[in-house]
């Protein structure tokens, strides 16, 4: 059952969100057919506007999505059509607005009516992302970097713009003249491969030294 749960956490968490945003449209005596509308109509074109991005905490996905959407339902006082027009805008503007790339190819697999999505904790490069945290500022990760750097310059440039710079894949994509994630996926493979290798080499000298 837990395992039920946690495998569908995103769905259980917009059912869960839909209920809250009725109630809350209801309580200020909206029409619950005019609350369907705007819900289906927002929900639809972030589910297939392909850019949506999602906020980390479901916290904030539930403070700001009821607060945009009861926003609206105020609109449908005045006019429907205003309100629908108006809840196109907001679905196009907030899909640029969250803080987890799409691009993330655990995410890609999912698709969810709000801003929020269960990410795991352990991304693909893991490894990478832990040296650099572990490393950063010390001769060791610097070494590795100068030598990525002068055997294979693009690599290079995805490792800085995806790991300092933060960037979407999408963006070092676009940045790099590469045809698809793919190719960035495939270098990023190679770059885990290699900083695997360096630092058990250079653990390795260590303990020999002591």
């Amino acid at each position: 059952m837990k395992k039920l749960i946690e495998k569908n956490i995103s769905l259980i968490f917009n059912i869960a969100e839909t209920i809250i945003i009725i109630i809350s449209a209801l309580i200020i005596d909206i029409n619950i057919k005019d609350v369907l509308m705007i819900i289906l109509v927002f929900t639809s074109l972030r589910i297939n506007i392909g850019s949506a991005m999602h906020y980390k905490s479901w916290k904030s996905c539930l403070v700001w999505s009821t607060l945009l959407l009861l926003s609206i339902f105020v609109l449908v006082k005045i006019d429907i059509y205003i309100a629908i027009c108006m809840t196109l805008i907001a679905g196009i503007i907030v899909t640029s607005k969250g803080d987890i790339n799409n691009e993330d190819k655990d995410i890609n697999k999912q698709q969810t009516a709000y801003m929020w999505l269960k990410k795991d904790k352990k991304s693909k490069y893991a490894f990478i992302e832990e040296k650099i945290e572990e490393y950063k500022g010390k001769r060791e990760l610097e070494k590795f970097e100068n030598i990525l750097k002068e055997s294979d310059e693009l690599s290079y440039q995805i490792y800085t713009k995806r790991y300092y710079e933060n960037k979407s894949f999408e963006k070092i994509a676009e940045e790099c003249n590469l045809s698809s994630n793919k190719r960035i996926t495939e270098r990023l493979d190679a770059i885990q491969l290699s900083m695997k290798t360096a630092f058990k080499l250079m653990e390795e000298e260590l303990s020999l030294k002591r």
